[in-house]
Parts: structure tokens; C-alpha cells; sequence
């Protein structure tokens, strides 16, 4: 498959002297797609998200435009979405780190203009409450995994909106403050682990980076 070849044969009955080459390489990707997949059975915004596309939670939100909030979780095993056991804490504009059955979500807003330290753990099965984070935050980015996790960014309340550069880690049980990012920013995306970070977007002192 990597080097085939032919010559000769027929064409509507006349023999031919075509000759054609076939080369193939492993190391040639071929461009991704996305396809679509089974409905969420709550409809919702500004959740979160832990695991990967054949084993995953997705949790909280807002649920209208009026930003209520829920406590509502959903599994999903690549092919369909089940209701699973509800957050202690109900929120919206908040983030998560780690696997489905290994995962770490943090901060958000638990009602309009409000912000929250809180952190909750989920083994697969169930939601915890985990050690608090050092400030509040919500509409932050984070990577890592739940023993090494890292959080970046967001707003900070109470005293109004403000983008902050805060990144702090996470050990499976203790935060810890870390250098902070170049720029206050909020809003923003953010992957990888927790000692190879990426972030990019978001809204603040110099948004777009």
C-alpha cells in the first residue's frame, strides 16, 4: 500500500500502456470533521466540561436567558448523554480540569454579578466538595489533570469586575499560588497540562494573545 504499481490491462477492450503509481505515507493526517451527536437533555450555557468524547461530564449553566442556574449534570459515553448525580453547588461561567471519572471544577457565579472560591471534585460517580480555591473567580481557564491541575485567569468579585492574572495549581488536595500570566485577561480558552499550558483569547488588558 505504501509503494503499488501497475501497467498494461484493458480499456473497453483495446489493450493500453498506462502505467500509474500508488504511494501512501502513515505520516500523512488527514484533516478532521466534526459530525454531529445526541442532544444534552437539559439545554444550557456557560457550563462546564470534563473528559473526553467517549467518556465525559458536562455540568451546571445557566438554563435560560435569564441566567437561572443549575446543579444538573450529564454523562455521556460516546454515544448518548444520562443524567448523572447533581453539583453541590449550583453555577454558570465556570471551568473544570481532569477526566470524567478524575476531575476538578472551580469558581463560576452562583447568582448575577457574584463570584465563588468553591471547588468540587467528581470520582465518576459523585460530586465533592474540595478544598476552596485562595480567591473567587469565574469565567476562567485551566488545564492539567486532578493531582496536577492549573487554573489561569477569570474575573474577580466582590468590588466589581476584574480581570485578573492569577494562575495557581493543584495537587488532588491543596491550591497553590504560581508566576502569574503576562496579562489580566478573562473569558479566555486554555489546554494542556499543567506544565505545558496554553492559553489564548479572552477579554481584559490586552485581549486577543
Amino acid at each position: 500500500a505504501d509503494g503499488a504499481y501497475f501497467a498494461g490491462g484493458t480499456q473497453t477492450g483495446t489493450a493500453v500502456n498506462t502505467t500509474e503509481e500508488y504511494n501512501s505515507s502513515a505520516n500523512v493526517i488527514t484533516a478532521a470533521a466534526w459530525s454531529s451527536t445526541p442532544n444534552l437533555n437539559t439545554s444550557r450555557k456557560q457550563s462546564a466540561g470534563l473528559g473526553i468524547n467517549t467518556s465525559a461530564i458536562f455540568c451546571g449553566g445557566a438554563i435560560d436567558a435569564s441566567n437561572n442556574i443549575t446543579a444538573n449534570s450529564e454523562t455521556y459515553d460516546g454515544s448518548s448523554y444520562s443524567e448523572g448525580n447533581n453539583l453541590n453547588t449550583s453555577r454558570r461561567t465556570f471551568d473544570g480540569f481532569g477526566l470524567s471519572t478524575a476531575g476538578v471544577v472551580v469558581g463560576g457565579a452562583p447568582a448575577s454579578n457574584a463570584s465563588i472560591n468553591n471547588a468540587e471534585e467528581y470520582n465518576g460517580t459523585s460530586w465533592t466538595n474540595a478544598s476552596a480555591v485562595p480567591y473567587v473567580l469565574r469565567e476562567s481557564a485551566s488545564a492539567g489533570t486532578e493531582s496536577a491541575g492549573l487554573i489561569f485567569g477569570g474575573w474577580n468579585q466582590p468590588g466589581g469586575p476584574k480581570s485578573i492574572n492569577n494562575t495557581t495549581t493543584y495537587d488532588g488536595s491543596s491550591w497553590t499560588s504560581v508566576n502569574a500570566m503576562p496579562f489580566s485577561l478573562a473569558n479566555l480558552g486554555g489546554c494542556g497540562t499543567q506544565t505545558a499550558a496554553l492559553y489564548f483569547g479572552g477579554y481584559g488588558s490586552v485581549p486577543g494573545n
